[in-house]
């Protein structure tokens, strides 16, 4: 269990071997990738807060899950790629861009990067949050545009939260940290063309003379915040529709991600599948036991899993125990040879021509986003 997200241990480790190395040390087998730690931070203590609060599942399973932070936005397609390009074993990834210019462009490189032909991961596991913000509609702030993780937190929750970081951080009193409003926090924020946190760092600027907000301190500051309520049993204004927005991202963002793993479940089950049949090809070119016919559908059963494509080919199974008669002499060699070794080596096709689908589907979409 996850007690404490907000604590980055491994930041050390990370700034001395750089990014594109350190990551891939704490890529797992379900990642998600976003700009900056200031992002994990964010989404890391929403998803441990939301998991004690509610029975919704709206939050990442953070058992389950490394939120990998890439850097900069730039750096999240080739931090996939080593997560994804290299080895046979590829993890469930989905990568989370800011709506800004930068978001924009790396999205669009996700997009455009293929192996082989086909994408690196699918267009759903690629989420850029202005785009997802006019899909979902979350309300947080009239002031506030949706395009970066701090706009999901409402102006009243982001004062209280910069207000405790200023007394942490620069050791004011309430009194002190009382120069920070929250109206000023909204003027500023439509000022800014709706960015939460420009306004945000020119109002903390104005109201505390000399003195500046980081993007992690503020993260780390709206967690405590969350944690803090909790412990108090008490509402900050603010705090309901700051909950609302992160709870609708963190539901989305996990679906996607178990989409993912249930696909690479499935591509994992298929390559396991075309890897029997090609050994059957090989060791029985001319004729195979009804003895060793049956045993190797059970092999093959044995690597299928859940999913309805499964079904089918447990179906196909079934018939071609039925139509060769493996149950009856199982001393003899499979009747009709020829048919059979077809049948077996059909059972892989299917996944094959929805491999190429795929492909093709990854081309095509990439050729209608340029």
């Amino acid at each position: 269990m996850v007690k404490d997200a907000t604590q980055n241990h491994y930041e050390p480790l990370r700034t001395s071997l750089g990014a594109t190395v350190a990551e891939t040390a704490f890529i797992g087998g379900s990642n998600l990738f976003v700009e900056g730690l200031a992002d994990q931070v964010m989404l890391a203590g929403a998803s441990a807060y939301f998991r004690r609060t509610n029975d919704d599942h709206d939050y990442l399973d953070l058992n389950d899950l490394t939120i990998v932070p890439s850097g900069s936005a730039e750096s999240i397609p080739y931090m996939v790629f080593l997560a994804r390009g290299r080895d046979q074993v590829k993890p469930a990834c989905v990568g989370l861009f800011d709506g800004d210019k930068a978001g924009k462009a790396a999205a669009k490189t996700m997009r455009e990067r293929l192996v082989h032909r086909r994408a690196i991961i699918p267009e759903e596991c690629i989420v850029e949050l202005d785009v997802w913000a006019q899909a979902r509609s979350p309300l947080v702030h009239e002031a506030v545009v949706l395009r970066e993780i701090e706009d999901l937190v409402h102006p009243e929750f982001a004062t209280s939260a910069a207000r405790a970081h200023a007394k942490m951080i620069e050791g004011f009193d309430d009194e002190a940290v009382s120069a920070l409003t929250a109206d000023a926090v909204v003027a500023a924020v439509a000022a800014k063309d709706g960015s939460l946190w420009d306004g945000l760092d020119v109002a903390y600027r104005k109201a505390f003379k000399g003195a500046h907000i980081e993007k992690v301190g503020f993260a780390r500051a709206v967690v405590e915040l969350f944690e803090g309520a909790l412990a108090s049993s008490t509402r900050i204004p603010g705090q309901d529709e700051t909950e609302l927005a992160m709870r609708a991202l963190l539901r989305d963002l996990s679906d996607r991600l178990a989409s993912a793993s249930a696909e690479e479940t499935q591509r994992r089950s298929d390559r396991r599948l075309s890897g029997k049949v090609r050994e059957f090809q090989r060791d029985h070119q001319d004729s195979i036991s009804k003895r060793r016919a049956r045993s190797l559908l059970r092999e093959i059963d044995l690597i299928l899993d859940s999913s309805a494509d499964a079904d089918h080919v447990r179906v196909e199974l079934e018939a071609i125990r039925r139509d060769f008669d493996l149950d009856e002499r199982i001393s003899e060699l499979v009747p009709r040879f020829e048919g059979f070794q077809a049948r077996v080596s059909g059972l892989s096709l299917q996944q094959r021509i929805r491999d190429q689908g795929l492909a093709a589907g990854s081309v095509a979409g990439r050729g209608e986003s340029d």
